[in-house]
């Protein structure tokens, strides 16, 4: 288990130090993950706010970590829950990552959303809610932009797995990026995730999309067998996917990538 071995290691190199859980296993696990390692804390949910409080609270004296949401203490060695955590409803105003502190000579990720509409049973997007929060298509290209003129960088990547849940966001973006293009002359590629029966509704997103630079299209798929696709509550039938490829093949210039779950529940050697 690489998160409790790392964390062993810390301990010895710095055996003073608080050590804090966090991101989709600590929030989906919860206490259950002291099993694996004696951590001080675990943080729940979105970190960005409950992580600034604790480190003020450890380092400052500012606070009480018992009373930050989403943070679980050690008492009398017990995990113990504070207030639960709290979603963050304006993401715009979360400031951009800053990568000078991290940086990757050729590309740069970018989130623009957190949650997801759907419900598909194997994914973790549960644990930041059903309701999707995004970022605005202006907030999302202005942080592009910078880091592509700051690093002189020629790709990035969109990781969320929901970014086409709002087409109108998505056309938006397009078109501040094109105007960007236009203005500046530069030449940059990208890469995006997407839903196959958004884009089979929304075919005018594929060509504005790829106007703008992107080269590479991943889907989830997750089976080719009907049963088990209902079985996740994907609501995707092989019909959309084999009408989406053609739609990319269209396009022209686009590559298709699927995700792919293999030895699923109820699967067997015949679904795969």
């Amino acid at each position: 288990f690489q998160v409790a071995t790392l964390a062993e290691r810390i301990r010895r190199w710095l055996p003073g130090v608080s050590l804090v859980a966090g991101g989709p296993l600590a929030s989906g696990l919860g206490p259950a993950l002291d099993r694996y390692h004696a951590f001080d804390f675990i943080v729940q949910g979105e970190g960005e706010f409950s992580m600034l409080a604790l480190t003020q609270a450890l380092c400052r004296g500012t606070g009480d970590p018992a009373s930050i949401p989403g943070v679980l203490h050690r008492q009398d060695g017990q995990m113990v829950a504070g207030p639960p955590a709290v979603a963050i409803g304006d993401l715009d105003a979360l400031p951009d990552p800053d990568r000078d502190l991290v940086d990757n000579p050729l590309r740069f990720h970018v989130s623009t959303g957190r949650g997801c509409p759907y419900a598909c049973t194997f994914c973790f997007q549960a644990v930041h809610g059903r309701g999707y929060r995004y970022r605005s298509a202006r907030r999302v290209a202005d942080e592009v932009i910078r880091n592509l003129e700051a690093h002189n960088h020629r790709a990035f990547d969109i990781i969320d797995d929901t970014f086409v849940a709002n087409p109108h966001r998505v056309l938006e973006f397009c078109e501040i990026l094109r105007d960007y293009r236009t203005r500046s002359g530069r030449d940059f590629v990208w890469y995006c995730e997407a839903r196959v029966d958004i884009l089979n509704l929304r075919p005018d997103l594929l060509r504005a999309m790829k106007e703008v630079g992107l080269i590479r299209l991943q889907i989830g798929i997750e089976s080719g067998d009907p049963q088990t696709l209902k079985y996740y509550e994907k609501r995707l039938k092989l019909d959309q996917l084999e009408d989406l490829c053609r739609r990319i093949v269209e396009v022209d210039g686009i590559s298709v990538y699927g995700n792919f779950i293999m030895g699923g529940p109820h699967e067997d050697r015949q679904t795969w």
